[in-house]
């Protein structure tokens, strides 16, 4: 991204633009220390304002409710057990809390937020998602069984920015407690329906929310009541945003101030805006979807992904989402090999006991022939990238398949 996006940080910011797809790092600025020959900070606020504050009434809105948001997070952290300096911290071999530490050095004081997530990047065994102060930190690796939910029960989380992978370990747990999540937010991959409906039984479907976006733009959202009512959806545009489709691609009309560029890319970003009808913008990372009548949102898979298999389209997510459903499937990723006769044959990586006779009856009972896998591989587990999204595109290589 351009420098000059980078100081539009603060409009981002204010309209919730900050938020990553995978849903976990909020980006905040710190002060830059003034160079010689830089203009004084107020002039570089004024500035700032001048070409990100234009936003009327509606942006406006957008500013007062995070404010109203970020006072009401500030009166709960003065009553929750966790305090803001404080991490609960599940490693591979033990509960780290307070300053029980033995490999990350010693613990910063409280209040130290800056030293704190030094402190968490120098720890090896912190190399999962990084959730929100006293949301309990997740291990992509399995860690042991007791500690997790040992820190539900004791240390009460309230908020959790995730994966859908992160509930599907924390569901495979022998003594789950009880839910003392008051929001539950979800990114970063396609959530498998059964999933969903576990995720919203535990925690209560008013207090789980799904966001649908990328590091470009954010796109849509959807309470889970919302997800109840239309199950698979990703909800409504989010706030002063109008989403269309255009060859099944999905287009999202912005404010002025959230445009982008890709750093030293013209070609790319060009590709990746349209004028609109009204003299607007609008943007695509290439994504593939449908809107019903009243204007949900339904994705269908990323361009990226899309198998075609004899001149047909076959959406990953949407043959995952059926065979997801298979008593004995804990997950399940749906991918393209190439095929000499076909163009592509459809394969599946399947993680769990489900046996090949229970997922091929599933995928003839609810599939189309050309989107049933002609192939299904066994893995322990997905792989997955540092923000716990599945690989898709490197299961062939990691599956040494020959494509011949």
């Amino acid at each position: 991204m351009q420098r000059a996006e980078a100081k539009d940080k603060r409009g981002l910011l204010a309209s919730g633009e900050a938020t990553t797809e995978s849903g976990g790092e909020q980006h905040q600025r710190r002060p830059r220390r003034k160079h010689q020959g830089e203009e004084p900070a107020g002039e570089q606020r004024r500035q700032c304002d001048g070409t990100c504050g234009r936003r009327g009434a509606e942006g406006q809105l957008e500013v007062a409710e995070l404010q109203r948001h970020v006072e009401q997070r500030a009166a709960e952290e003065q009553q929750c057990k966790v305090s803001r300096g404080l991490a609960v911290r599940v490693a591979d071999d033990e509960l780290v809390r307070d300053g029980d530490d033995d490999q990350g050095g010693d613990r910063p004081a409280d209040g130290d937020d800056a030293a704190f997530a030094d402190f968490g990047r120098k720890d090896p065994r912190l190399r999962g998602n990084e959730e929100h102060e006293g949301v309990v930190r997740h291990q992509h690796e399995q860690g042991k069984n007791d500690g997790k939910a040992r820190a539900l029960a004791d240390e009460r989380p309230t908020t959790a920015f995730t994966v859908p992978s992160h509930w599907q370990r924390l569901f495979a747990l022998d003594a789950l407690p009880p839910s003392p999540y008051r929001l539950v937010a979800h990114a970063g991959s396609a959530c498998p329906p059964e999933l969903k409906r576990r995720l919203h039984a535990w925690a209560g479907a008013s207090s789980v929310w799904e966001f649908y976006g990328s590091t470009e733009g954010q796109f849509a959202a959807c309470s889970g009541p919302q997800w109840e009512s239309r199950p698979g959806t990703l909800g409504l545009p989010r706030q002063g945003r109008r989403l269309f489709i255009d060859e099944g691609v999905i287009w999202c009309e912005t404010p002025d101030y959230s445009r982008f560029e890709y750093w030293q890319d013209p070609e790319k970003t060009a590709a990746a805006w349209r004028p609109t009808v009204d003299g607007g913008s609008a943007f695509t990372v290439g994504d593939l979807g449908r809107l019903d009548e009243d204007g949900y949102l339904f994705l269908d898979g990323r361009r990226e992904d899309l198998i075609i298999t004899g001149g047909m389209n076959v959406y990953p997510a949407h043959v995952e989402a059926v065979l997801s459903a298979v008593d004995g499937v804990a997950e399940i990723a749906v991918f393209g090999v190439d095929d000499d006769l076909w163009g592509q044959r459809v394969c599946a990586a399947v993680v769990g006991s489900a046996s090949d006779e229970a997922i091929n009856a599933a995928g003839t009972a609810h599939l189309a022939g050309y989107q049933r896998p002609k192939v299904i591989y066994r893995l322990t587990e997905l792989p997955r990238n540092a923000m716990g999204k599945i690989q898709r595109l490197e299961l062939p290589r990691h599956l040494a398949i020959d494509p011949d």
